[in-house]
């Protein structure tokens, strides 16, 4: 009934804004279907290029190489220190650790009920209520958190009008963007539309599907000991990829618009997403200021001879001394982007350590299992595991026909999987084949949260530091300036000052009758 309701609300706006019954559309042939999609992508394409172009311009103008005095520029850095905050956030290898949990964590309470990889059944009313109850708070937690972000990020607006009118919007767009990036809202945004893109089923039964580097680095390791690896049959070549019958959002995976038009997605999940969604638009914002990251020569010069003076003192074995000191002066200013890699290491050593853990006590996964072929993931697009599939997608019945012949190739007695040790048991062979799914989905949100969360994001608060010191007139000739931004980004976070912040915002909370509700939610938001 609350389906049905819900459905009947969003398809009459869809009639009074569109003119015709959007959400639910009838079918029609699909090589229209095919034509109209194209053209919303194609549309939204275009505006969304105009858009970064106009942004990019905007951060050439706001950063042009004018020189202010140094008060101006001290400001300046006033104002992002305020916004970035360093001191209150965890150091980098713990961040690294922590924003896979948060994508988990979002999985859990929005997500879980997405993929079915066991015969589908009902959840109970009470577990239904109180998963409810727990994504509604979430949700106000997400609108607490950005009515503080409002505050303070229009707050960091005025005081730059107020000393800087002629470049105040051109600058302004680099503070809103260090504002927003900075934002807990922003973390899980990333976390949750990663999420829906690969589990929705357009996403997740399209030929592509998520990455799956583990049994391609299988299949690397058995050709090199010369064992016979099976080619398989590019599945473009196989089925045509479902369609949505409803109106679907372009470039999202086939995210509904409408919360409630899809059966396959639950309202409250859609509206967290839907509430997230501005924040995620900025990740297109931040990889266009990574254009502008780049300083001068000189940063990749002492990058490059402290490589080259590197290999020269190790081949003379440290005996040559002027070897030595050319090794310590260079790399003492290439240090920081070695500390950038260490650090992107460790995220990926991170995002492959929790994937796993999380899989194999959520879902037993095993490291055999995990080397199953990612094609059999269609066995879970039959009506046992997915009935409402072919209510919410035009399906191929090319595509519904290999599930049924992959799941009898499955679940055969002399399937290929008996060799890499599975259990003859066709509810065990299922049950790996899903747990291996479900941590293959981990990874693959996990390392683009992190490349987006940990290495774009810390390049784009090196920039803005960068482009800002620039505008001294003292500091405009230092040798690098760049390598200097960076490792003032990556060194002021450290573990003292973000368990000192810690205690303190939770002493002022304790003592405070002023907004101490409030605050103490976004303490817990931005620790989730």
């Amino acid at each position: 009934l609350q389906h049905q309701v819900l459905a009947s609300l969003w398809r009459w706006l869809a009639l009074e804004m569109f003119g015709e019954d959007e959400c639910r559309r009838p079918p029609v042939r699909q090589a229209d279907d095919q034509e109209d999609t194209i053209k919303r992508v194609a549309i939204c394409a275009c505006m969304l290029g105009l858009v970064i172009v106009a942004v990019v311009v905007a951060f050439v103008w706001g950063t042009s190489p004018k020189l202010l005095p140094e008060e101006e520029v001290q400001r300046r850095i006033d104002i992002l220190s305020r916004l970035i905050g360093h001191e209150t956030l965890p150091p980098f290898w713990l961040e690294s650790l922590k924003i896979p949990i948060t994508v988990l964590i979002n999985y859990l309470v929005f997500c879980r009920d997405i993929l079915h990889t066991t015969a589908h059944s009902a959840s109970s009313i009470e577990g239904r209520i109180w998963l409810a109850g727990l994504r509604l708070l979430f949700i106000v937690l997400v609108l607490n958190c950005a009515w503080f972000d409002y505050d303070k990020i229009s707050t960091a607006l005025q005081e730059i009008a107020s000393y800087d009118k002629e470049q105040a919007w051109p600058y302004s767009i680099w503070v809103s963007l260090v504002g927003v990036v900075m934002s807990p809202n922003y973390v899980h945004a990333c976390a949750i539309w990663l999420l829906l893109v690969r589990l929705s089923p357009c996403g997740f039964f399209s030929h592509r599907g998520f990455r799956d580097p583990i049994t391609a680095w299988s299949m690397v390791y058995k050709w090199q000991q010369g064992e016979e690896v099976e080619e398989y049959q590019h599945e473009a070549l196989l089925y045509e990829e479902i369609k949505p019958r409803y109106l679907a959002a372009p470039c999202t995976g086939g995210v509904p618009v409408c919360p409630g038009a899809a059966r396959w997605l639950q309202w409250d999940s859609h509206l967290y997403a839907l509430v997230l969604f501005p924040y995620y638009v900025f990740t297109a914002l931040q990889v266009s200021a990574l254009r502008l990251g780049c300083c001068t020569l000189s940063c990749c010069k002492a990058c490059w001879c402290s490589l080259g003076w590197g290999i020269l003192a190790t081949l003379s074995l440290f005996c040559w001394g002027h070897a030595r000191e050319q090794l310590q002066e260079e790399g003492s200013r290439a240090w920081p982007l070695f500390q950038y890699f260490a650090i992107v290491i460790w995220a990926s050593l991170a995002c492959s350590l929790v994937s796993f853990l999380s899989s194999f006590f959520i879902y037993g996964v095993s490291c055999t299992g995990l080397t199953i072929h990612k094609r059999f993931r269609l066995i879970f697009a039959l009506p046992q595991y997915l009935p409402t599939l072919l209510e919410d997608f035009y399906v191929d019945a090319a595509m519904m026909d290999q599930a049924k012949d992959w799941e009898k190739e499955f679940l055969s007695t002399d399937s290929d999987a008996d060799d890499d040790g599975f259990s003859m048991d066709g509810e065990v062979r299922v049950q790996q084949l899903g747990a291996a799914v479900h941590c293959k989905v981990f990874m693959d949100s996990m390392f683009r949260a992190t490349q987006v969360l940990i290495m774009a994001r810390i390049f784009v608060l090196a920039s803005v530091t960068y482009h800002t010191f620039k505008l001294s007139e003292s500091s405009a000739t230092d040798g690098t300036p760049f390598l200097d931004a960076l490792s003032m980004t990556i060194s002021n976070r450290t573990m003292s000052s973000y368990l000192g912040s810690q205690s303190a915002q939770v002493h002022n909370i304790i003592h405070t009758n002023e907004s101490g509700a409030y605050d103490l939610l976004l303490l817990i938001w931005s620790n989730l």
